[in-house]
């Protein structure tokens, strides 16, 4: 019962955050960063700032058990990323996502029911976060106070890497899952360089927010000055 009550804590976080969004009308990126937080003081609270190394034994099933001489996080990792691509390519919920994230007030007037898709959106992401966070527990066998601080930086890098733009409208599942990859090596190579935690966080950051200068120097530049037909 401890995978499917850690998720159930999933779907209410994400019902929470889907009422203070949609309901009261708040900014999507402050209520999650809010949550964030307010979670984390929680884990603090909670654990008294000491790490917990007594998991149910799904978790820790999850996080080492093998499938066909690979990882079963491994097997599971792949299976949801490649149901989320097929899902954005070929559903018709899944294309909408876009037409939101490019402007939710034309989607609208489009006929999409906006609010009931970011709903159900909202409370997925929670859901899977729940489940990454238990494969990550259950892998390490502990779950540690400071688990997942400064994952954020992380989490955006890899995403404007992977080339998903954060005003929304424009991504894909395989460009995230490039993003993850490639800073996953870029961890990988800091680890063997011996570089400090807090570096690979500096430089984390410092990528997001180049990339996304770049983005944003590129989309003004192509609104201010859209490209001419050429005359036959």
């Amino acid at each position: 019962m401890a995978v499917p009550l850690c998720l159930l804590v999933g779907v209410v976080i994400g019902a929470v955050n889907d009422f203070l969004i949609l309901k009261l009308r708040l900014n999507g990126f402050i209520v999650t960063l809010g949550m964030l937080t307010m979670l984390r003081g929680l884990q603090v609270a909670l654990s008294e700032g000491q790490s917990i190394v007594e998991l149910p034994s799904s978790f820790t099933y999850l996080g080492k058990a093998s499938w066909l001489g690979m990882p079963a996080a491994i097997w599971i990792c792949v299976l949801l990323f490649a149901i989320g691509a097929g899902a954005l390519a070929w559903l018709r919920h899944g294309r909408a996502l876009y037409a939101i994230g490019g402007n939710a007030e034309a989607a609208r007037t489009a006929g999409i029911r906006v609010d009931r898709i970011v709903w159900i959106v909202l409370i997925l992401c929670s859901v899977l976060a729940a489940f990454a966070g238990i494969l990550y527990s259950g892998h390490y066998g502990s779950i540690s106070a400071t688990q997942g601080s400064g994952w954020i930086f992380q989490v955006f890098a890899a995403t404007v890497i992977g080339g998903v733009s954060l005003n929304g409208g424009k991504g894909s599942t395989f460009g995230a899952l490039t993003g993850v990859l490639t800073l996953a090596h870029a961890d990988h190579e800091q680890i063997l360089s011996a570089l400090q935690s807090r570096d690979a966080l500096l430089a984390a950051s410092a990528a997001t927010v180049h990339i996304t200068a770049v983005e944003q120097w590129l989309a003004t530049s192509l609104t201010d000055n859209p490209p001419r037909a050429t005359d036959a």
